[in-house]
């Protein structure tokens, strides 16, 4: 990378306390041990050939710009690309409590809220009449086994991340280089990114501010504070054939059920 670019805002609150937000945990129905090793690289990212920044420029609405790039991605594998209008995240971003013209409700989002929205609610689609909702969400809880981001990343096509971001990532990003720990722990606020790919050095790819910018497993290491996977069972059968060893999606389902 070496085109200057310019960071966006943030928007990314904290997490909800899991005794007052339940929400499921991958690995109780992800089973790595049964599932094929992941490929050297994977890739969800290259066939989207520009992504919107979604307003993010202007309002902390971070949370809800990751919404439209996975939706954008996941179309662009699946048949036809097709990009959410503006004007779709912003409502989900009014939903969140956005009140357009008053500055004072630009509060950012929690990334929770925001899924349980989609999944509830949804976003107008393509065309009238049609809603983008998502079916099912999990949080991965060892951020550590980086294994388990893989084979999720690879099965469902993206992961949604929380991160905290420091100042040297602004400056990273602005001057086109990959974000790495520097030893920065002047944290700016939290934000919400997708992760599209990895790459063959170990490297992620993510979007953000309506750009692919390269993570080092460093600034994993130090800066991410969530992740969550987004199941579409139809993706999910439609890229293996059908649901693999090692998933179990019909329990998955069972228990989203329960919970919402």
């Amino acid at each position: 990378m070496n085109e200057n670019r310019v960071p966006g805002l943030l928007g990314r609150t904290a997490p909800h306390p899991e005794e007052t937000h339940p929400r499921l945990k991958l690995e109780a129905f992800l089973d790595t041990a049964k599932l094929p090793a992941t490929p050297e690289t994977i890739d969800w990212c290259s066939k989207v050939v520009s992504w919107p920044m979604y307003l993010n420029d202007s309002l902390g609405d971070c949370t809800c710009a990751c919404v439209g790039h996975q939706l954008q991605a996941w179309s662009a594998y699946g048949n036809t690309e097709v990009t959410a209008p503006q004007s779709s995240i912003l409502g989900l971003y009014e939903a969140m409590g956005y009140v357009p013209g008053d500055p004072s409700t630009d509060n950012g989002a929690n990334i929770q809220d925001v899924l349980e929205e989609m999944v509830k609610t949804g976003i107008p689609g393509e065309t009238e009449g049609d809603t983008e909702k998502y079916q099912l969400f999990a949080e991965i809880k060892n951020l550590k086994n980086m294994e388990t981001v893989y084979q999720a990343l690879y099965l469902f096509g993206s992961v949604y991340l929380g991160i905290n971001i420091p100042q040297s990532a602004m400056d990273q990003f602005q001057a086109g280089q990959p974000w790495s720990y520097t030893g920065d722990d002047n944290i700016l606020g939290g934000h919400a990114i997708c992760v599209q790919a990895k790459l063959s050095n170990g490297n992620l790819d993510i979007i953000t501010w309506g750009a692919v910018q390269e993570m080092e497993q460093s600034f994993w290491d130090n800066y991410v504070e969530e992740a969550w996977v987004v199941i579409d069972p139809d993706w999910v059968n439609d890229k293996s054939g059908d649901t693999p060893d090692g998933l179990d999606l019909e329990a998955l389902q069972q228990a989203f059920k329960s919970l919402y």
